[in-house]
């Protein structure tokens, strides 16, 4: 979290958090399923607050593919395309919700979670 923080006024801290969230994943793989995905989910956030949106989309498929039951995947996901104000992805209304309802879709633990982000989303989009 505080590499995140640093990387918000000098960006080299995400490429360390980076780093650092992969060798955490490698030596303790046996660590909470939770604490692993926050670890990873915090890896694909710093490739967008970088500019380096492809390997964060790349990272966030993986997650998906390792967590799909978790509604914190595709909200962190979704929301690099509009809410997070450091992320480096072009606003893209459609991309984070169409990645939401992929959460829907694959009816998600914390599924009030993505409705609420859903609900969010098109406030922001019409201006309400």
């Amino acid at each position: 979290m505080e590499l995140g923080n640093a990387g918000l006024k000098e960006p080299s801290f995400y490429e360390k958090r980076i780093e650092y969230c992969r060798e955490f994943c490698r030596l303790f793989p046996e660590t909470d399923r939770l604490i692993i995905e926050n670890m990873k989910r915090a890896e694909a956030e710093s490739y967008f607050m970088l500019g380096m949106v492809e390997e964060g989309d790349r990272a966030f498929r993986d997650l998906v593919e390792e967590f799909p039951g978790s509604a914190w995947v595709y909200i962190g996901w979704g929301d690099m395309y509009w809410l997070y104000a450091g992320s480096k992805a072009p606003c893209d209304y459609d991309r984070a919700e169409n990645i939401y309802r992929m959460a829907l879709e694959r009816n998600v633990d914390g599924r009030d979670d993505v409705l609420e982000r859903l609900q969010m989303l098109e406030e922001e989009r019409t201006g309400r």
